[in-house]
């Protein structure tokens, strides 16, 4: 108390120890003395004393009773212990736990105290966040309690093991490391957090000033996005590990610093061969400097190369292969590597060289053919010139009934032969190349008269058919192109649609479909009534050498070439043609060419005013339908048909 005894003796106890000049009252009602003069028992408590000066001296008070003789109480002992210096360190260690409490709130990791007894001290606010469980309920509890919010049941967790770890338990838990005094273990939450979390969880012991432990602690730390990265790593680590194309990965210098498997298959050099080396090793000598240089200049700028590379193997077999190189960035963009997917392109390249050598090969056994065939044409052709000349001039001479059929029948023997051997030449000109198109002024009206002229002939052999011509006013006379081919392509149109036809009407049709400064594309038609065609034989009409009707027993003859040299015709005159029929309708075969504008002046026409109304008309015609003339605007019979204006 700072005081001698002096100053002690005589003197009340509260005016020692609290500087008190009346007796002791609340809050001092508490007073050990008092209480042991009332009870006559010791009492053992702490309490707060005053020195001369009045600073606070924490005592550790004991007072005991003595009786006399007889038992009776007669005075108190009171002993007191200065704990001053004990309660201040006190203070300061429930200031630091307070401190840690607050550190271990702040912490961003979920986090958890226990003490030696295994009851949670501290539950953070990031514990309570992943749980749910708030700190009031879990702070105090024990037996495994606290694995509730994690697993649902009680049961050890990593906290418990790090208290009583045993070496037993690195093979029972498979899934916990120990690193130095620490464990560390992962673990999957389905219903935990967001659902499907996993946490890493590390937990260790707790020491005082004296180096006992007095609890442990377990952190946690969510690593669900990074688990989740790595599985996706993993997969795409096997995926390249499994790929059918070999993938390098090198530095900015070129140097490998990682193959897969297919690497290793193409080129016959091991990972561990590789790695460190530098992809010249598989240069063959195949490509010039430059295509290399390319190659370094595209990807050093970012970009990517795509192309083919001839290799050597660690055999010194040569190989190709398509590759294409990219650069890797990094989170600043800046490029750091470079990577390469390679596919093996040999066979391709052999097949590719093989199907060139192939098509050369039938090129020339083409054109060899198509010569052979142009060849035996002209050859067969000068015999059948005279056997149709010499039969055409004894046709003038008098001969007997039997002797005139008989040249008849030979003379149109011999103009069917030569109409095939005319096809044939056609056919083997194109398939060689060596049909060429003209382009000169020509008249169109002296292609549809001439075409008329020639079908006339034909229709004339056949009683019920009627040939019409229908042109649409706006189509222009004089054009530029060829008008031998033209001709050709409706001359072949028109006799196939009178050699289908028994009766009924052909009508041969132009329009015009579209129109530029000097070029125009028209559209022409020849419409019959004949037998008509099925979908199947549609779909194979304009191949080579076939027909409608590919029976034995056909009734119409021809080798199937008319359709195939006309459809070659039209393309070569900037166009296409198609086929509009229906099984015993009758069929429609259009086609479009392209012309230019001719330079010849079209000739003064007398056409009367398209205007027809209220003039009287006189019409002597001799035929079945002559209103069809006048709905058509032209036309024409199969004896002498014309197209003319009305």
């Amino acid at each position: 108390m700072g005081l001698p005894w002096e100053e002690i003796e005589g003197r009340f106890c509260y005016e020692v120890t609290h500087n008190l000049k009346d007796m002791c009252g609340p809050p001092y009602h508490e007073c050990p003395m008092l209480k042991t003069s009332e009870t006559g028992r010791k009492q053992v408590t702490e309490h707060t004393h005053h020195d001369k000066e009045g600073n606070e001296i924490y005592a550790e008070v004991s007072t005991f009773p003595i009786k006399d003789e007889n038992g009776t109480f007669t005075q108190v002992v009171h002993v007191s212990r200065d704990i001053t210096e004990r309660k201040k360190a006190e203070g300061l260690i429930r200031d630091s736990e307070e401190r840690l409490t607050q550190i271990i709130n702040f912490l961003p990791d979920p986090t958890w105290v226990v003490d030696n007894e295994g009851k949670v001290v501290i539950w953070n606010r990031a514990l309570e966040k992943l749980t749910g469980s708030k700190a009031d309920d879990m702070v105090g509890k024990g037996n495994y309690e606290y694995a509730l919010p994690f697993y649902g049941e009680r049961r050890p967790v990593l906290i418990d093991l790090v208290r009583d770890w045993s070496e037993e338990y690195e093979k029972e838990y498979l899934s916990i490391k120990k690193e130095e005094e620490n464990l560390v273990a992962e673990s999957f939450h389905p219903d935990l957090g967001h659902g499907n979390t996993y946490l890493l969880a590390t937990a260790g012991l707790l020491y005082d000033a004296s180096g006992e432990a007095t609890g442990a602690i377990e952190s946690l730390r969510d690593i669900t996005a990074m688990k989740e990265a790595e599985i996706e790593l993993q997969k795409l680590s096997r995926a390249i590990e499994q790929s059918p194309t070999a993938v390098v990965v090198t530095d900015l210098k070129g140097t490998i610093e990682y193959v897969n498997p297919k690497f290793t298959d193409l080129t016959g050099y091991s990972a561990k061969e590789a790695i460190g080396k530098n992809p010249r090793v598989l240069k063959s000598g195949k490509h010039p400097r430059e295509y290399y240089k390319n190659l370094w200049d595209t990807i050093l700028s970012g970009k990517e190369w795509h192309g083919e590379l001839c290799n050597r193997n660690k055999n010194g077999d040569l190989f190709w292969e398509y590759a294409s190189i990219s650069p890797v960035r990094n989170a600043e963009g800046e490029i750091t590597h470079f990577v390469a997917v390679k596919e093996d392109i040999t066979k391709r390249k052999q097949m590719r060289q093989e199907l060139i050598e192939a098509k050369r090969a039938a090129d020339e056994a083409n054109m060899a053919k198509g010569d052979f065939l142009a060849n035996m044409s002209h050859e067969i052709r000068t015999p059948m010139n005279a056997v149709i000349g010499m039969s055409h001039l004894a046709l003038k001479t008098e001969l007997t009934p039997k002797q005139r059929d008989y040249l008849n029948k030979i003379q149109s023997s011999a103009n069917a032969l030569l109409g095939i051997i005319n096809d044939i030449l056609d056919f083997s000109k194109i398939e060689a190349g060596k049909l060429d198109m003209e382009s000169v002024d020509f008249n169109l009206d002296d292609v549809l008269e001439n075409i008329a002229n020639l079908v006339t002939v034909r229709a004339q052999k056949k009683e019920n058919i009627e040939v019409l011509f229908s042109t649409a006013a706006n189509v222009p006379r004089f054009l530029k192109g060829d008008p031998l081919r033209l001709g050709q392509v409706l001359i072949n149109l028109s006799n196939n649609a009178v050699k289908f036809t028994d009766s009924g009407e052909i009508v041969i049709s132009s329009q015009i479909v579209k129109e530029d400064k000097d070029r125009f594309t028209l559209q022409f038609s020849v419409s019959d009534t004949g037998v008509g065609l099925t979908q199947e034989q549609i779909s194979r009409l304009f191949q080579a050498f076939t027909q409608a009707d590919t029976s034995t027993t056909r009734k119409f003859g021809g080798t199937g070439l008319g359709l195939t040299i006309s459809k070659r015709l039209v393309e070569m005159m900037a166009g296409e043609i198609w086929v509009e029929s229906e099984h015993g309708k009758g069929s429609t075969f259009i086609f479009t060419a392209v012309f230019g504008r001719g330079s010849e002046k079209e000739k003064k026409q007398l056409v009367p005013s398209p205007d027809l109304r209220g003039i009287k008309v006189l019409v002597v015609y001799i035929q079945n339908n002559p209103g069809r003339l006048w709905r058509r605007g032209s036309g024409g019979t199969g004896k002498g048909a014309r197209r003319r204006p009305l």
